[in-house]
C-alpha cells in the first residue's frame, strides 16, 4: 500500500488543523472562565490535548512524508495515548454535566435554577466554600449583573419587558431573586418584597439583597446558574471533541498501515512478495508445480459437468438462482486455478549463481532442492461421491418424466375447462349430463328421494 504514506501525511495534516479548533474551545472556555463561567480548572485539560495533538500532528507528518519507521513508531504510541485520553476526557465530560437543568417559569421568558437539580462531582466542587468564594467573586468582578441593565425610550425597560427576556443562567441566577419568592421589579438588580411568607419555602429569598455587592451571590440560585451555564458551554465543545476523536481514529489506523509500509520498505520486500517467496523461492516454485496439477483436475472435472443439461430439470425460479451462484462460485474458483497455476515456473539458471555465490554453495543448494519430494495430489473426492450424483441425476431425469406428464394433464384439463366456458351460453341441461352422467345421476336421486338440499 503504497499510498499510505501520502494519506497519513494528509490526515495528519487534517488533525494539525483540527487541534486548532480544539486549542480555541480551550482559550474560549478560559475567557469565559475569567469573564463568565468563572470556572478556571477545565479547559487546562482541552488546551493541553490541543497542544499534544498538534505536536503529534507534526511528527506523523514528518514520518510518513520522509518514510522515517522510528518516528512512526513513537507517533503511533503517542496518538494510542492521545485518543484514550480524549476519550477519557468527552466521557467525563459528558458525566459531570449530564444532570441538570433550568425550571420554566409561568409568563417568564426565562427559566429559574435549583441546585438540587444536579449532583455529581461538578456540583459538590462549585458548591464547595473554598471554591464558591472564589466563582462569585469572580462573577461580582465581572459585573455581569451591571450589564444587565436596558433602557428603552431614554426609561429603564418596564417589568413586563424585562419577564419576556431570554437571561442566560448566571443573569437569572445571580442578578435576581428566585421567582417564586414573591418579589417586586423595580429594576435588573433592585426587587422589592411584599410577601415575607412566601421567603420560608426557599432560603434564597432571604439571601437576597439589593446590595449590588450582594445580590443572589451566595444564593444556591446563582451556583444552579453558574452550573448550567459550565452544561452549557461543556457542551458545545465536546461535539468539537468528538468529531476531532472520530477523525483521530482514522488517521491511527491509517498510520498503522503505513508504519507496517515502512517496514517492509525497510526490508526490501518487493511488493505482492512474501517473505517466504524471498528466503525459499525453490520452494515456491516446486509448489506451483503441484498447483499446476490441481488447475489441470479442476479444469477437466469443469468439463465434464453438464451444467445446461442440469439448469433444464430446475423447477422454481428461486432453484435456478441458487443454481446460478453455485455455478458462478464455481466458475470463478476454476478460473483463479487456471491462472495462478496452470503456467510452469521458469527454470532455475543455476550457472548464474555460480559465478555470483560460488559452486560449492550452489551446488550444496541445488542437491537439497531436488532431493526435496512434493507429495502427489491424488483425487479421492470425485469416486467417493460420482455415484451419488449420478443417482441424483437419474432421480432429476425421473421427476423430470412425472413432472412433463403432469404438465400435459393439467394443459388438457384447462382446455377442456375453456371450452366448457365457451359452450356453457348455449348448452342444454340435457347436452351437459351426457358429458356429466354422474351429476344427473345424484340429481335424480335426490328428487327421486325428495332431498332438496335443506
Amino acid at each position: 500500500m503504497r499510498s499510505s504514506n501520502h494519506l497519513i501525511g494528509m490526515l495528519n495534516f487534517l488533525t494539525f488543523l483540527l487541534s486548532i479548533p480544539i486549542l480555541g474551545g480551550g482559550i474560549w472556555l478560559s475567557t469565559r472562565a475569567n469573564n463568565t463561567d468563572c470556572m478556571s480548572f477545565l479547559q487546562w485539560p482541552l488546551i493541553v490535548i490541543g497542544v499534544a495533538i498538534m505536536v503529534v500532528s507534526l511528527a506523523g507528518f514528518a514520518g510518513a512524508c520522509y518514510r522515517n519507521t522510528f518516528v512512526m513508531y513513537l507517533y503511533l504510541w503517542a496518538m494510542f495515548f492521545i485518543i484514550a485520553l480524549l476519550i477519557g476526557f468527552v466521557i467525563f465530560a459528558y458525566v459531570v454535566t449530564d444532570k441538570g437543568s433550568g425550571r420554566p417559569v409561568m409568563n417568564r421568558a426565562y427559566d429559574d435554577y435549583y441546585l438540587p437539580d444536579y449532583s455529581g462531582w461538578l456540583k459538590d466542587r462549585v458548591a464547595s466554600d473554598s471554591y464558591w468564594r472564589k466563582i462569585s467573586s469572580c462573577i461580582r468582578d465581572s459585573k455581569a449583573c451591571g450589564k444587565t441593565g436596558r433602557v428603552v425610550g431614554g426609561f429603564p425597560e418596564s417589568a413586563d419587558m424585562y419577564y419576556q427576556r431570554k437571561l442566560n443562567p448566571i443573569e437569572s441566577g445571580c442578578c435576581k431573586p428566585p421567582t417564586e419568592c414573591g418579589y417586586v421589579y423595580v429594576n435588573e438588580t433592585t426587587w422589592n418584597t411584599i410577601n415575607s411568607a412566601l421567603a420560608i419555602n426557599n432560603r434564597d429569598c432571604n439571601r437576597w439583597s439589593n446590595d449590588q455587592d450582594q445580590l443572589c451571590y451566595s444564593c444556591n440560585s446563582c451556583k444552579a446558574g453558574v452550573l448550567a451555564s459550565l452544561r452549557k458551554s461543556w457542551r458545545k465543545v465536546s461535539i468539537i471533541n468528538i468529531v476531532v476523536l472520530i477523525i483521530l481514529v482514522i488517521a491511527y489506523v491509517v498510520a498503522c498501515a503505513a508504519f507496517r509500509n515502512n517496514r517492509r520498505m525497510d526490508n526490501d520486500e518487493p511488493y505482492g512478495e512474501t517473505r517466504m517467496e524471498k528466503s525459499r523461492p525453490s520452494w515456491i516454485q516446486k509448489m506451483s508445480g503441484v498447483g499446476k496439477k490441481v488447475a489441470d483436475v479442476a479444469f477437466k472435472a469443469s468439463k465434464s459437468i453438464d451444467w445446461d443439461g442440469m439448469a433444464k430439470m430446475i423447477v422454481t425460479d428461486e432453484a435456478r438462482k441458487e443454481f446460478s451462484s453455485l455455478r458462478r462460485a464455481f466458475e470463478e474458483v476454476n478460473s483463479t486455478l487456471q491462472t495462478k497455476f496452470s503456467q510452469e515456473p521458469e527454470p532455475i539458471d543455476w550457472e548464474y549463481y555460480r559465478k555470483g555465490l560460488g559452486s560449492r554453495i550452489v551446488d550444496s543448494y541445488k542437491e537439497y532442492y531436488e532431493s526435496v519430494e512434493i507429495p502427489k495430489f491424488v483425487d479421492k473426492t470425485t469416486p467417493e461421491y460420482k455415484p451419488k450424483f449420478d443417482a441424483l441425476l437419474v432421480e432429476l431425469k425421473e421427476a423430470e418424466q412425472k413432472s412433463l406428464k403432469e404438465s400435459e394433464r393439467l394443459e388438457k384439463e384447462i382446455a377442456d375447462v375453456q371450452d366448457l366456458k365457451k359452450k356453457l351460453s348455449t348448452m342444454t341441461a340435457d347436452e351437459y349430463f351426457e358429458k356429466h352422467p354422474e351429476l344427473k345421476k345424484k340429481f335424480d336421486d335426490e328428487i327421486r328421494n325428495d332431498y332438496w338440499g335443506y
